[in-house]
């Protein structure tokens, strides 16, 4: 069988089965076939009547079987791109979405414009390190330039589960920044304000969040993200129990500047302007738009005497 039959092949099966994007799906699937080669699709195009061999055919037909069960495409490959980076994801944690880049922007937004302070950025529920490993990768090509200072920054991620952190760490090693960011079990703060405490307080603290903010309901009426785990996704009280969580927290934190950056479904706005008010209620806000026009980020500033 020739290239140009095999992707006919996927794309049937995939559109069979009504999964949206099925020539994309099929496209990159048999590109993950090919093997770790820098195989793109200007490649694939210029040699659609080259023969496949047994195992690269068999290969991409596995693939496309899991894709056609609805497994996701990052989870069969082992890789999401996200912010420019190539990231390891498997079902141990959330595949991030693009809508999230928004977020990494307005983080380095901030740092970038006050960078001549002692600022440490906290990425809470890190899951696959995707937000946190973008920040630190951006900073260092900055601090490499020498348009900010690296002593300015210190970059800390938590996250609940202890197999997300070992993702995390793996995506962290393969972008040469372990190092530079510690990674740390726990409930949302409660592993910072634990042993972080005295080193939290004399700086900004920048606080990144995009937790789950899912109710049941709209979990269960989605059925492209059941195989993603639940607790990355889920949240009680209409979505929003872990922010409320969150803010509590914050709200006995003694850093002097509080800025904290967070992603949220846009229906949320009214509900989330409530757990600002109760548990924030010095804090101002403001909301940010994404590509779609929909209120997307929240970033809050929390001034301490």
């Amino acid at each position: 069988m020739d290239i140009k039959k095999a992707l006919k092949f996927g794309f049937e099966q995939l559109g069979y089965n009504n999964t949206n994007s099925a020539q994309l799906d099929a496209e990159i699937l048999f590109l993950h076939a090919l093997g770790p080669a820098s195989y793109d699709k200007t490649w694939l195009y210029l040699h659609l009547k080259d023969e496949l061999g047994y195992k690269t055919l068999e290969k991409f037909k596995q693939s496309i079987s899991h894709r056609a069960k609805g497994e996701p495409v990052a989870y069969i490959t082992q890789s999401k791109q996200f912010y420019g980076l190539d990231f390891f994801v498997d079902k141990r944690v959330l595949i991030p979405r693009p809508e999230t880049e928004l977020l990494v922007e307005q983080t380095l937004k901030l740092l970038t414009t006050n960078s001549r302070q002692l600022t440490t950025v906290i990425d809470i529920g890190t899951g696959s390190g995707a937000i946190i490993i973008s920040v630190t990768k951006m900073l260092k090509k900055l601090t490499a330039a020498k348009k900010i200072n690296k002593n300015y920054f210190q970059f800390i991620a938590t996250d609940i589960s202890k197999d997300a952190l070992e993702v995390a760490k793996l995506n962290a090693k393969q972008y040469e920044i372990a190092d530079k960011i510690k990674f740390l079990q726990g409930d949302l703060l409660k592993p910072i304000i634990k042993n972080f405490k005295l080193e939290i307080r004399n700086c900004n603290l920048v606080i990144l969040a995009n937790l789950p903010y899912l109710s049941e309901e709209e979990f269960n009426n989605e059925p492209s993200i059941r195989l993603e785990p639940k607790q990355a996704l889920i949240s009680e009280d209409q979505g929003l129990n872990h922010y409320a969580r969150l803010f509590k927290q914050i709200s006995i934190v003694k850093a002097k500047n509080i800025t904290l950056i967070l992603e949220h479904n846009p229906h949320q706005m009214p509900n989330l302007h409530r757990l600002i008010s109760r548990y924030l209620p010095t804090a101002s806000f403001k909301t940010e738009k994404d590509l779609a026009g929909l209120e997307r980020i929240t970033i809050i500033n929390q001034k301490n005497n």
